[in-house]
């Protein structure tokens, strides 16, 4: 049975088809070396590991994570007396699907982070070992000059928007939040090692989950695995009308491709390669010219779409709280003055 261990990856997940993983405590750390020194067997394919991979193309600093590959039952014994109190965590190897859990999140709003782990820490620990950190684009301070080949407004009648009532204005924020998911989607059509059928969960930071969203969300996996078709699924959305759309089970209803007038749901998706890689070429063909859900909604006719019937994620910026604190909306000064 082959063997990975990690260190210091408290706040991260790694996945892999092959291995299963072993998490290692702090304390242990500096006694890795000693395996190494001491097994000839070892086979330390560090560049060759989907993880490290998947890492670097997320920017997370991999000098603090070490995997190494090795046969366990070869050094069972020895690896014991080396760490004869280490506490661990062993992950199977899940055959039925694969997936990565992204939040987006500002490096100005670490707090997010913090209460989100805070709220459900207690209730969904599993959940949380899984959950990445992808950085946000800050529309405050980025510099959007190599980016805008993106973004329109100036094609009249708008392309690919059938709804032309919410454009994105060249507002920071919403040019901002755009950016942070297309650069997801990107990565994902990029990343060579991620299967077509491989998928990610995608989270903003000021996100609410059902009760029992656990189980709910592996009982709505369960549900997608047997189905190849889709490219994008909602795990909450903010339009509740009925646009000829179809419940295909008793947690998924399809989305039509007929023009909608409202609706959202960035806050929560999972997203397959193929729905991605639609995005990404749409976005370079017709341009971004709305707030990114909305640019998402109007790609319903080119991708088969689902939703979770009910909802496992809530926003309450999605759905107009006063009391939602928004980094999107509260920033509304523009790149491009229209005027």
């Amino acid at each position: 049975m082959k063997i990975a261990f990690a260190y210091e990856i408290n706040d991260y997940s790694i996945f892999n088809n092959n291995y299963n993983i072993l998490y290692l405590t702090h304390e242990n750390f500096n006694r890795i070396n000693e395996i190494i020194n001491s097994m000839k067997y070892f086979s330390c394919n560090v560049d060759n590991i989907f993880q490290i991979l998947l890492l670097q193309s997320y920017n997370i600093d991999i000098t603090k994570i070490l995997i190494i590959e090795f046969e366990y039952y070869q050094m069972k014994e020895k690896f014991q007396k080396l760490f004869p109190n280490f506490q661990y965590l062993m992950i199977q190897k899940n055959n039925d699907f694969n997936y990565v859990t992204l939040m987006v999140n500002l490096d100005r709003r670490s707090d997010r982070i913090y209460n989100f782990h805070n709220t459900y820490n207690k209730k969904y620990p599993e959940f949380l070992k899984k959950l990445i950190r992808f950085p946000a684009v800050d529309g405050k301070t980025y510099d959007f000059k190599d980016d805008m080949h993106l973004f329109d407004l100036k094609q009249l009648p708008f392309k690919k928007q059938r709804n032309p009532y919410d454009n994105h204005g060249y507002r920071a924020g919403v040019l901002g939040c755009s950016l942070s998911h297309f650069n997801i989607w990107k990565k994902l059509v990029e990343t060579d090692e991620q299967k077509e059928n491989d998928f990610i969960l995608v989270l903003e930071d000021d996100i609410q989950l059902c009760d029992n969203f656990d189980i709910k969300l592996n009982e709505l996996l369960n549900d997608l695995n047997k189905d190849k078709k889709w490219g994008l699924c909602f795990l909450g959305f903010t339009d509740f009308k009925n646009f000829n759309d179809v419940k295909i089970s008793d947690k998924l209803i399809q989305f039509s491709g007929k023009t909608r007038l409202n609706g959202g749901g960035t806050f929560a998706y999972l997203i397959r390669k193929k729905g991605a890689r639609k995005l990404v070429e749409n976005a370079l063909k017709y341009k971004i010219q709305q707030a990114i859900d909305w640019f998402m909604i109007e790609q319903f006719d080119e991708i088969i779409c689902y939703k979770a019937e009910p909802e496992l994620v809530f926003s309450a910026v999605a759905n107009n709280d006063p009391n939602s604190d928004s980094d999107v909306q509260n920033l509304n000064h523009k790149i491009i003055n229209l005027n």
